[in-house]
């Protein structure tokens, strides 16, 4: 009969709570090295994920082809919300910014910008401070 102490068990639990923060980590260099940069948001909700979810999601990842997979993998299993209100109202944000500026948007750039999708309009809010003219914008969007 082997005896464990409270000290030894605590030990074991903080062992096991290192190599899960370890697996969460791998995720998330996985999901950048094979679909590229991910959000702030999206790594926080990496992190947040229980030690069977980071399991479920290990497996799961080999089937992903781009980050939108890994936020529909999680917006499944209740992890990352999916506020649609939210998205317009950053794309709304972003557009109000472009517009300050650089002066007036062309109809079919502020068409371009709607559809991008969430990490797009994160990656743009960023980018945008290096704007100096339109063509900073259209050459960003590729057009």
């Amino acid at each position: 009969m082997e005896i464990t102490t409270s000290w030894m068990r605590q030990g074991i639990e903080q062992g096991i709570e290192q190599t899960v923060e370890r697996q969460k980590g791998v995720i998330i260099r996985l999901i950048k090295q094979k679909l590229g940069n991910i959000s702030p948001s999206l790594e926080t909700n990496i992190m947040g994920l229980t030690i069977d979810q980071v399991d479920s999601l290990l497996e799961a990842l080999f089937d992903f082809s781009s980050v939108n997979d890994v936020r529909n993998w999680l917006f499944e299993r209740g992890i990352e919300p999916r506020n649609d209100q939210a998205i317009e109202r950053e794309k709304s944000l972003i557009l109000r910014q472009l517009k300050r500026k650089l002066g007036n948007i062309p109809p079919s750039l502020e068409t371009k910008i709607t559809e991008l999708t969430i990490d797009e309009v994160e990656a743009l809010g960023e980018a945008l401070l290096d704007f100096s003219t339109i063509d900073d914008l259209v050459n960003w969007l590729n057009i």
